[in-house]
């Protein structure tokens, strides 16, 4: 069984990590990377890895950065966000708004010297997982903006009509929350191809399955397409490998995971993985 992953909130990495990089860095970063994506696609891990970097600064999905929202998910505005990435000192900023994965575009024209790290991992994996964490809010209630066609909510945001109409045609009450959650995460990586992101040279494409195979030869690889020292092998050393049976679930509507394993192997033919940058 795979350990848990969370997100790294230890004292060190809130009030050490911050002060020892204020003396040691001038004020302001050299690039901003956005992890996007599917929630429960493996960017928790992601996230920690980048946090053990001692020139990087990560901002979680709850941080100062969506402080102002009421729910602390959805970023602040543009110039708030700036005004406090350029008062970090560090040089690599990353992040992780992951309900803003549907305004791609708009943050990488808005952001300076950013980019985006798209993660996807396969649907049954992810429907699992979202089972396993949100039992009771997943499911079924992800999907209620899309069919209601509620544009105020991130769930729905910029879905094009094609993909809510997908959804609308395959969705009924009686979908167990496993078959829901397939659902869902079609409609958020739906937005990979629909922002045309696949051609956009600030956007790379990550298969999580894949990155546990190789986390020093990714990580190697992003770090210097954009500059940074790579600082050993042992990076990420500690990732678990079990992500879990692709088989073990075979029990969902098959027009669901015909969908579904279609944009899968749609995003894998995209996926250039090591070679990208």
């Amino acid at each position: 069984m795979s350990k848990k992953i969370i997100e790294s909130t230890s004292r060190f990495d809130k009030l050490i990590k911050p002060m020892i990089q204020k003396v040691k860095y001038p004020k302001g970063y050299q690039h901003s990377i956005m992890i996007m994506g599917c929630q429960r696609s493996g960017t928790t891990l992601i996230s920690n890895i980048f946090n053990k970097l001692p020139y990087s600064r990560v901002y979680g999905e709850f941080s100062e950065l969506s402080d102002d929202d009421i729910d602390r998910i959805r970023l602040n505005s543009i110039k708030s966000v700036l005004r406090k990435l350029d008062n970090t000192h560090a040089p690599l900023i990353v992040m992780k708004p992951l309900v803003e994965s549907q305004n791609a575009l708009q943050l990488l024209d808005s952001i300076p010297s950013s980019s985006v790290l798209w993660v996807y991992r396969h649907f049954i994996d992810v429907a699992k997982s979202d089972a396993l964490k949100f039992n009771k809010t997943a499911g079924h209630g992800n999907l209620q903006a899309i069919i209601a066609g509620d544009d105020s909510n991130w769930r729905c945001q910029n879905l094009s009509e094609e993909t809510r109409d997908t959804i609308k045609s395959l969705y009924t009450k009686t979908l167990s929350g496993l078959e829901c959650s397939c659902l869902f995460w079609y409609a958020r990586n739906s937005l990979y191809f629909q922002q045309n992101l696949d051609n956009h040279q600030k956007v790379l494409l990550w298969s999580y399955e894949d990155l546990l195979n190789d986390v020093p030869g990714y990580f190697q690889n992003i770090l210097t397409y954009h500059g940074f020292k790579f600082p050993s092998k042992d990076l990420g050393k500690d990732t678990f490998s079990n992500v879990g049976s692709k088989s073990e679930l075979t029990n969902i509507n098959p027009s669901i995971e015909e969908v579904c394993s279609t944009l899968y192997k749609k995003l894998s033919c995209a996926d250039k993985s090591i070679n990208q940058a």
